[in-house]
């Protein structure tokens, strides 16, 4: 099966996957990968698209969230790594590609990483399903981690996020190792635009 059918299969699902190159995808939406590295990888394999970033994503959320964003002590928003999220989310041109090259040998695992499909998201409308309130806020940045503690201290060291610090030690006691751990995206708060809250 392909890379993007394992994206769009139950989290728990896709990291039990032993495909080469899926662990290519786990990069925090490309920010380890310097520019300069992404760079070469573009000049190297021109024909692989850059992902388009995303615009406006509107999300439900509890009002407890969003005030909390507001006061500036949630610093990141999470979504499940499943198909309604993933179909908005990983670019579907860098996905094919990822899917046609997936067997070449002669594309190292290193280069592989650099063909991020993770839309970057500028914007995000949260709401309430009765429509009373609203909240707009810009990103700053869009990735996808897993439940592992080098991804949790990567939330910690770099956004002061703290949502899912005991979580890692939780799944480790249930004898769940890193590779079957849940995927979620995230996405670091930047600034509130506009609330009616």
């Amino acid at each position: 099966r392909s890379v993007s059918a394992f994206l769009l299969n139950r989290s728990s699902d896709l990291r039990l996957r032993t495909k080469r190159r899926l662990p290519a995808l786990f990069s925090y939406g490309g920010s380890q990968i310097s520019p300069e590295r992404s760079a070469e990888f573009y000049r190297k394999y021109p024909d692989c698209p850059r992902p388009e970033p995303l615009d406006r994503l509107a999300l439900p959320l509890k009002r407890e969230y969003a005030e909390a964003i507001i006061a500036g002590t949630k610093p990141v928003e999470f979504r499940e790594c499943k198909p309604h999220y993933g179909n908005r989310i990983f670019d579907k041109a860098v996905m094919h590609w990822r899917d046609l090259h997936d067997a070449d040998p002669s594309i190292t695992d290193e280069d592989f990483a650099c063909a991020d499909p993770i839309r970057q998201v500028r914007q995000i409308h949260f709401y309430d399903y009765n429509g009373t309130w609203s909240l707009d806020v810009s990103v700053k940045e869009t990735g996808l981690i897993a439940i592992t503690d080098a991804d949790i201290k990567m939330l910690q060291d770099r956004f002061a996020c703290h949502d899912y610090d005991e979580e890692p030690a939780r799944l480790s006691a249930m004898g769940i190792p890193d590779s079957e751990r849940p995927l979620l995206f995230y996405f670091a708060i930047d600034k509130v635009i506009y609330t009616n809250l």
